[in-house]
């Protein structure tokens, strides 16, 4: 009995050595070389005639890329399967983060691993010295060494945290052919923390924004106040345009020596916006913008009143110069024509126009003399009107004497009465020549 169990336990030892343990589907690495989760990246890396080989760049991105770690011959390899060529491995036992792996047939043999084998150098007369045991299956194999896959240069790729990835995609490329050039995956940095303070910032930018728009907001009241003032003035410079067109043709005057009189159109433009526009304004409780339009009101009404009254053009006369005497010229032209007369012959002659001052047009001095002339340019003889005007005006002015000057002849009631109360009845070619006379 006892030599029976002696065979059996021997010949069970020999099934479990490794020359007679070969299964199927068991194998290991020639040498230490790289096979890959995918398949194109194993096949590119095994393609020696590739000329991108010498470039380390694209070696390294084909190893990063293809998820490729480095095997060693002292690992046990078991197969899943057999894909277009290549045979998929997985490790046994399993290293972490380290997924199955396409190989290429010529990377590995079948059988276990093969034992490492003491050095050829070792001394054979002294003790034998062993080969350093297989690292643990479960740490990671490194090694700076070339292996006869990767050409000189190629740099080692670190796969310190690798997700587990599952079965890869069968591919159908051909044994060699390259890897197709893919862009590297990107790598999110998470932004820093951009939180602190921005409370105080919030609260900084809401008080500025209610500042500005406080101000932008009363600055809106204030012209919409403005521009609605504004159109109640123009409207009613507008509708009073033919009233204020009529009452400076009457109160801008000018003088002997073309100097311009506003003082009574000016005072009328005072009197019309406080009886027309102030009113208007109160009624509607903007009399505090006033004062900000009253410039821009008075040069409004200037613009408009100085703008021709409707129908006055049809009784517009020619331009006149009062040097030279025309029938058609203006009554006040001829009145400055008999002034200029008077000047001629050496008296101080001051054209009254529309004042009258009571009945006299001009009126004269020379050597302490003075003289009334009323000027009628008429297309008829002058009657009893116009002497009894001058008349008047001379008894007013404490004159020495009361001329009527016309272009025209003279009524005999006018002239009968004329010689009553000694009034002068003269054509205006006469003046000159009395005037002398008169002041001699």
């Amino acid at each position: 009995m006892r030599g029976l169990n002696t065979k059996t336990l021997l010949m069970a030892l020999a099934l479990l050595s490794p020359t007679t343990a070969l299964a199927d589907g068991v194998f290991h690495p020639t040498g230490q070389s790289y096979a890959c989760v995918n398949p194109r990246a194993t096949r590119a890396l095994a393609n020696h005639g590739d000329p991108r080989q010498n470039d380390p760049g694209w070696v390294h991105f084909v190893i990063t890329d293809g998820r490729c770690f480095q095997v060693d011959p002292s690992e046990k390899w078991e197969q899943i399967s057999q894909e277009n060529g290549l045979l998929l491995l997985r490790r046994d036992p399993p290293r972490t983060g380290m997924p199955p792996l396409f190989f290429l047939p010529q990377q590995v043999s079948a059988g276990l691993p093969i034992p490492p084998q003491p050095s050829a150098e070792a001394p054979t007369d002294g003790p034998v010295q062993l080969a350093p045991a297989s690292p643990d299956p479960e740490t990671p194999q490194a090694s700076d060494k070339a292996t006869d896959v990767l050409p000189k240069g190629w740099e080692k790729p670190r796969h310190d945290a690798e997700p587990a990835a599952s079965t890869p995609a069968e591919d159908n490329s051909a044994p060699g052919d390259p890897a197709p050039a893919t862009t590297p995956p990107s790598v999110s940095k998470s932004a820093p923390n951009q939180n602190s303070g921005s409370g105080g910032l919030l609260i900084l930018a809401l008080f500025v924004g209610g500042v500005i728009g406080f101000f932008v907001l009363r600055a809106r009241r204030r012209a919409a106040r403005e521009s609605r003032a504004w159109g109640i003035i123009d409207k009613e410079i507008r509708d009073q345009a033919t009233a204020l067109q009529i009452r400076r043709l009457q109160l801008v005057t000018t003088d002997a020596y073309g100097t311009i009189h506003l003082t009574k159109w000016a005072k009328e433009i005072g009197y019309f916006c406080n009886t027309r526009i102030l009113p208007l304004l109160q009624v509607e409780g903007l009399t505090d913008q006033w004062p900000l339009l009253k410039a821009r009101a008075e040069a409004r009404i200037e613009e408009i009143a100085q703008r021709t009254p409707p129908g006055a053009i049809l009784n517009q006369k020619p331009l006149s110069d009062p040097r030279v005497f025309d029938p058609q010229m203006d009554p006040f032209d001829y009145e400055r024509h008999c002034a200029l007369l008077l000047e001629q012959a050496g008296w101080d002659a001051r054209v009254t126009q529309a004042s009258g001052d009571q009945g006299a047009d001009i009126i004269a001095t020379k050597g302490g003399r003075k003289i009334v002339v009323q000027c009628k340019l008429y297309s008829q003889p002058v009657g009893n009107k116009a002497v009894q005007e001058v008349y008047t005006a001379k008894q007013h002015q404490q004159a020495d004497a009361a001329i009527v000057v016309s272009n025209a002849g003279y009524t005999i009631p006018a002239r009968q009465l004329a010689a009553t109360t000694g009034v002068h009845l003269l054509h205006h070619q006469e003046l000159a020549s009395f005037c002398e006379r008169l002041a001699a």
